[in-house]
């Protein structure tokens, strides 16, 4: 999930980073793959999720985190269709918002 966090960050810095000639994997991967990278961030947080649910390592309690994928849709839609991805900036708050909720409901699962 932090990395999530800090990839999702690194995504309006994309041209700037690119201008100086730093080689960020969101750099490496360009626009339409980066905001697939991202898709792929969170599917892989909600299905290491579900599966620490179905191993018994997480009670189901945990199942709390699907609260947050409105938001992770709103914002993979953002991503979408923005074309000026530095406006990006004004979400941040809700990659942390979805990081605070999953990590309340992983915390939930333990009990």
């Amino acid at each position: 999930m932090v990395a999530s966090i800090l990839y999702y960050q690194s995504l309006p810095d994309m041209k700037t980073d690119r201008a100086a000639g730093k080689l960020t994997l969101s750099v490496k991967l360009g626009k339409k793959k980066a905001a697939a990278g991202l898709v792929l961030f969170f599917v892989a947080i909600y299905a290491s999720i579900l599966g620490l649910i179905l191993l018994g390592l997480l009670s189901w309690t945990a199942c709390l985190s699907a609260i947050g994928i409105p938001l992770f849709l709103r914002l993979a839609f953002l991503v979408g269709r923005i074309d000026d991805w530095v406006l990006l900036d004004r979400y941040g708050g809700h990659v942390r918002l979805l990081y605070f909720i999953n990590g309340c409901a992983i915390i939930a699962g333990l009990f």
